[in-house]
């Protein structure tokens, strides 16, 4: 007499492994956010697009978008502007401010991570209080660098090109390129 013996089939090893591999990958999915290196990469690439939403708006708007950094509190946010006097735009009123989408939609930086400073020149370096970066209706803006650092001492520059509004990310502490003008000697 045969014995009958059950086994697993082709379909439900696979559906095991799909369901062990889905676990596994949502675990490393969540532990990816306990280093310090990963939080501070992950707040720099949220501000960068963050900027780059400001300069999309302030174009499709055809209005001065504002982006406002809180460096004590650790938060930044985008507004329309109160002014907007750039390029011809007109002045909003109280009203239009009030429906004000964007106004104080504060986000806050990871935790561990902080604006070491923020520079719109050489010569012009913000370390602490509030600063105020405004994107004109046709996109353009100061370009500046915004410096993150994490608790364990590492930094990330996010330098904001003025023109195009696309950030770079520097894995280093990047200072403004200096102009350098070459002479014509004949």
């Amino acid at each position: 007499m045969r014995s009958l013996q059950k086994q697993f089939t082709l379909i439900e090893l696979l559906v095991t492994m799909f369901i062990i591999g889905a676990i596994l990958s949502l675990t490393f999915t969540a532990l990816d956010d306990l280093t310090g290196s990963s939080r501070l990469a992950a707040t720099a690439r949220q501000l960068g697009d963050y900027i780059s939403l400001a300069r999309n708006e302030a174009a499709a708007q055809g209005k001065v978008i504002e982006i406002h950094y809180d460096l004590v509190e650790k938060k930044y946010w985008m507004q329309l502007s109160a002014e907007a006097e750039l390029e011809g735009s007109l002045p909003l009123d109280s009203s239009e401010q009030d429906d004000n989408p964007y106004a104080m939609t504060a986000i806050s930086l990871k935790a561990g991570v902080t604006f070491e400073d923020i520079m719109l020149s050489q010569e012009v370096v913000k370390t602490s209080g509030k600063m105020v970066i405004r994107f004109s209706p046709f996109g353009f803006s100061a370009g500046h660098i915004v410096h993150l650092q994490s608790d364990d001492k590492q930094e990330i520059s996010v330098e904001i090109n003025g023109l195009t509004g696309i950030p770079s990310y520097y894995d280093f502490y990047k200072k403004f390129d200096q102009i350098v003008i070459y002479e014509d000697t004949d």
